[in-house]
């Protein structure tokens, strides 16, 4: 074994790995000693002087290789390969086969003369002897053990005859010798090298999935913590929307929304980078139509705009028929970011959106530029726009805050889309990115109507479970109005206590709670029985991970709803999963 196993990670696995290594290279070489051994009998010469010495080789040999072919056999029928095992079924019979054959070429040598015979039965044992220092590189010892066996012995039989023509054969056996032991020298430690890198990058591969994994799991925290309070402002100021407001509360409340909006995206922002480093972000495939898609992203800038005094100016050229077949928010997403850099970057003038669609043959290619009279992009930056977390300078970063990763992620997904995102740039003048997808056209469908309030429901038992005080008087207030009176509880042992009693239409568990949290009273209540087995489960909680929807649908619940959560959104849920029967359509 080699000398550097203890100061190299070398585990019982790797050694027992580079002895199945050594018995399939004993499989391969069986048939060779018996074979070569053979060829001697059946030549005239050497085989007739000595028939009985020859014979008994060639029997060994047959025996042999049978036993070393029952060794290979069991050897690599077990899943670990103890060095006793090793030793008595690949190693002995193969130093014993090799031993027979060195035998037979040194009494060759011995008896003379130097004729073509003995040299072919020479050259046999020097490929032989190189064979075996290449199949058995893991294992130094064993190698120069079969190298001293195959051209050792003969060198003492040609060293023997002390004739110049012996001694030159002589020197040439031993050159050889020498540079044989080096390509075993580094065969063996190129082997055990090797086996050092393959650990050292596995253990690399796992520190860096741990430190992903952490990534991935700082940011679930990070976005659960948020996203808590978040809801406590974005519900409560689109409840305030339906309530009789003056201009000057109108304005501070769009304010309000503006700005968890902005928030929201930050954190998605952050959770989409995650995962598109990881290649996790999927796309989906749903018609839309551009005309809507595009005023409703304008639309969530337009105040942003007004306040910094900027004119947004959208302009269209695109056909009656603007609806495609691709994933609507992520290109609104790129748009988004677009344009909320436009306007950040822009002190005064004008930032503008437009939009040609040019069709052929079922398929589209849909254009979107967004302008802007800002500060324009520094021709050092230019190649690094595009990396994460690259925004100017410092100075520039103090200046306008954010991710400094919505350009990244916007690149990446115009290339997922295979699409372009690039821009041209002119200090002082401004900065104008062209977005370029072609798409599928899709056939025109029904848009939602948008209401002044969610259609209500009438006779619906709902329970609520959650910990959050604050989050109990948010879905409180949204459920109420929805004509919706919830039943409430602070953790999923009371949501299993009331659902043992009563019974209930629909049932939001958050999923992380104290005592019992949403997973595993989804579970409970899926295994358990009793009258609510089959009711409806919504998963409302901070969580936004892919991972943690897959694990609520694993649990037993039916949707994922990840706060914070709209009116028109819980609407169109309860709606989906408790159908038309129990919705009143008269507004209020």
């Amino acid at each position: 074994m080699p000398e550097q196993q203890a100061n190299s990670g070398i585990s019982t696995h790797d050694i027992h790995e580079a002895f199945r290594f050594s018995a399939q290279h004993a499989r391969v070489g069986i048939q060779t000693h018996p074979l070569a051994t053979l060829a001697i009998v059946l030549a005239p010469g050497f085989s007739q002087r000595f028939p009985i010495f020859c014979r008994a080789i060639f029997i060994l040999s047959v025996l042999t290789a049978i036993f070393r072919w029952f060794g290979v056999r069991i050897v690599q029928a077990r899943a670990d390969i103890n060095r006793r095992d090793w030793l008595t079924l690949i190693a002995v019979p193969m130093v014993f086969a090799n031993l027979l054959w060195a035998l037979q070429a040194s009494v060759m040598l011995w008896v003379g003369p130097l004729d073509t015979a003995v040299m072919l039965v020479l050259l046999g044992s020097v490929a032989l002897a190189f064979g075996c220092v290449v199949s058995y590189a893991p294992h130094r010892a064993l190698a120069l053990t079969m190298l001293v066996i195959h051209l050792g012995l003969p060198l003492i039989s040609t060293l023997a005859h002390r004739e110049d023509l012996w001694m030159l054969l002589a020197l040439l056996l031993i050159a050889f010798m020498l540079y044989v032991v080096r390509i075993a020298t580094s065969l063996h430690r190129d082997y055990w090298s090797a086996v050092a890198m393959r650990h050292h990058l596995t253990e690399a591969r796992e520190r860096a999935e741990a430190a992903n994994r952490a990534k991935d799991q700082f940011l679930a925290n990070i976005s659960h913590e948020i996203r808590t309070p978040l809801n406590g402002i974005a519900a409560p100021a689109e409840l305030l929307r339906h309530t009789a407001m003056g201009n000057e509360q109108q304005q501070l409340l769009k304010l309000i929304t503006s700005s968890a909006y902005t928030l929201t995206q930050l954190i998605d922002d952050l959770l989409d980078f995650s995962k598109i480093e990881v290649g996790k972000l999927m796309l989906l495939t749903q018609p839309f139509s551009v005309r809507t898609l595009l005023h409703d992203v304008v639309e969530r800038h337009r105040l942003s705009a007004e306040v910094k005094g900027l004119a947004l100016v959208l302009n269209e050229a695109m056909p009656a028929h603007n609806w495609l077949l691709g994933d609507a928010l992520r290109i609104g997403q790129i748009v988004d970011n677009l344009l909320s850099n436009a306007i950040k970057f822009t002190e005064h003038g004008s930032v503008g959106v437009d939009v040609s669609l040019e069709n052929a043959h079922r398929i589209a290619q849909l254009t979107i530029t967004v302008s802007d009279s800002g500060v324009g992009i520094a021709d050092a930056l230019r190649d690094k726009i595009f990396q994460p977390f690259v925004q100017g300078d410092t100075s520039t970063t103090r200046r306008f805050s954010g991710t400094c990763l919505g350009l990244s992620i916007s690149k990446r997904l115009a290339e997922q889309m295979h699409g372009t995102l690039q821009f041209v740039s002119k200090i002082n003048t401004g900065t104008r990115f062209t977005l370029v997808v072609t798409l599928p056209q899709a056939e025109p469908q029904a848009l939602p109507e948008h209401k002044a309030l969610p259609v209500r429901f009438s006779g619906i038992r709902v329970l609520v479970a959650e910990d959050n005080r604050v989050n109990q008087q948010v879905i409180r207030h949204q459920l109420q109005s929805l004509g919706i009176s919830p039943d409430i509880v602070d953790d999923g042992q009371h949501a299993l206590t009331a659902l043992a009693h009563n019974s209930y239409d629909l049932i939001f568990l958050d999923c992380q709670m104290p005592v019992l949290d949403g997973y595993e009273t989804a579970q409970h209540l899926r295994s358990d029985g009793g009258i609510n087995k089959t009711v409806p489960i919504i998963a409302l909680t901070a969580h936004a991970m892919a991972s943690d929807e897959q694990r609520a649908i694993a649990a037993g619940m039916n949707a994922y709803l990840s706060k914070p959560v709209s009116l028109q959104v819980l609407a169109q849920t309860i709606t989906q999963w408790l159908g038309e029967k129990d919705i009143d359509n008269n507004e209020t």
